[in-house]
């Protein structure tokens, strides 16, 4: 999806587009559904569905991807079909955050929560693109009570998805903030608010908006991590949808190299047509060992 002139940080979306127009999962995801309700995003049109099996995803105008998508727990309420106006919907999901739809997802997620199992005290994560809101509430409810989670997200769209129809519970150790992630970032910086990891899942259509991928915005990230802090960002190292994500892509490690030291890389995809992995640095020692086995 293209967002025009858009260069702000903090839109999660497209990011599993990719996954439908590279992977070709649509039958395996049957994210088509029925139609639950739409939206305008800042991207355009957001179309809300959901499968027999109460799986949820949106998409985007007429891409035949999933923008994001969570796996809600139980029947699907007849309430979902009340209103086609994803404003008024009323689609309560109890998401199943041990079973995350995308590898992207689970991989953040899993190292995340092996901080939270690796700390005697509670922990406090930012994460730059809320999508569906599925990672949030892996952290918020797979960490030990007290954790924080503050979520940043560019399209107000998506948060009002997130909350009324993908599962989201926002509460004051799980909150979201709608606008830019650079400008969320030197907001925290400012007041002196520090996070032990940072997670960024941002995506402009297929790519990793420039506003993401900064020597400003990494440098920003830095400044927001504790002493001892791990950053994780999920990336795609290229693409036969798009060539010009490979450029992206070795641009972004120079980027990390120049910022925090050579980064580490978890791929988590790795099909002919597309590569996606996740990307770590580390400031301090602490959380080496966590990631010793992509040394």
């Amino acid at each position: 999806m293209h967002l025009g002139g858009l260069v702000s940080c903090g839109l999660f979306l497209a990011g599993a587009a990719r996954i439908g127009k590279d992977r070709n999962l649509l039958s395996t995801l049957d994210h088509r559904g029925r139609v639950i309700c739409t939206t305008t995003g800042l991207g355009g049109n957001l179309t809300v569905r959901v499968t027999e099996s109460n799986w949820r995803g949106v998409s985007s105008g007429e891409s035949q991807g999933t923008e994001t998508g969570v796996q809600c727990q139980g029947p699907v309420p007849k309430t979902c079909f009340q209103s086609t106006d994803c404003s008024t919907a009323s689609c309560p999901c109890d998401i199943d955050t041990s079973n995350l739809p995308f590898e992207g997802m689970r991989a953040m997620s899993d190292r995340a929560q092996e901080i939270c199992r690796s700390s005697s005290t509670p922990m406090s994560f930012l994460v730059i693109g809320l999508g569906g809101g599925a990672i949030s509430m892996s952290l918020s409810r797979g960490c030990p009570d007290g954790t924080l989670v503050d979520s940043v997200e560019l399209d107000p769209a998506m948060v009002q998805l997130a909350t009324k129809v993908f599962g989201f519970q926002p509460s004051q150790n799980n909150t979201v903030e709608v606008g830019d992630g650079l400008a969320a970032l030197q907001k925290r910086v400012g007041a002196g608010q520090l996070y032990d990891a940072v997670l960024v899942d941002c995506f402009d259509g297929d790519r990793v908006p420039l506003a993401c991928r900064s020597s400003v915005f990494l440098h920003a990230i830095k400044q927001s991590l504790r002493e001892e802090g791990l950053l994780a960002q999920n990336v795609w190292a290229r693409s036969a949808a798009d060539l010009g994500i490979a450029d992206d892509y070795a641009a972004l490690q120079s980027t990390y190299a120049a910022s925090f030291g050579r980064p580490l890389s978890e791929v988590v995809t790795d099909l002919p047509e597309s590569r996606e992995e996740i990307l770590y640095a580390v400031k301090g020692s602490k959380w080496r060992n966590l990631l010793a086995s992509l040394q």
